[in-house]
């Protein structure tokens, strides 16, 4: 089964998780797995998410564009796509 996984940083803020996994579910995505955490010290978010591309309408070329919404909205960093 193929899948997409994002791990992104950015300051932490309301929302982030929701907005994220709302994409994915938008996008008709299953996740598979999500890990999320906070850096108190920096108070930075870190965030892993892993979906199911078997019924994601988005083809991979195309994640990272639809994605950059989000990106500009919560000034996050894109580790990994």
């Amino acid at each position: 089964m193929p899948s997409a996984i994002i791990l992104i940083s950015c300051p932490d803020q309301r929302g982030i998780t929701a907005t994220v996994t709302d994409f994915v579910y938008k996008h008709n995505g299953n996740i598979i797995h999500a890990d999320q955490h906070i850096d108190d010290q920096t108070n930075t978010f870190f965030m892993r998410i892993e979906w199911d591309l078997d019924r994601f309408d988005l083809e991979n070329d195309n994640i990272k564009d639809a994605f950059q919404k989000i990106v500009q909205r919560f000034s996050i960093l894109v580790s990994n796509f």
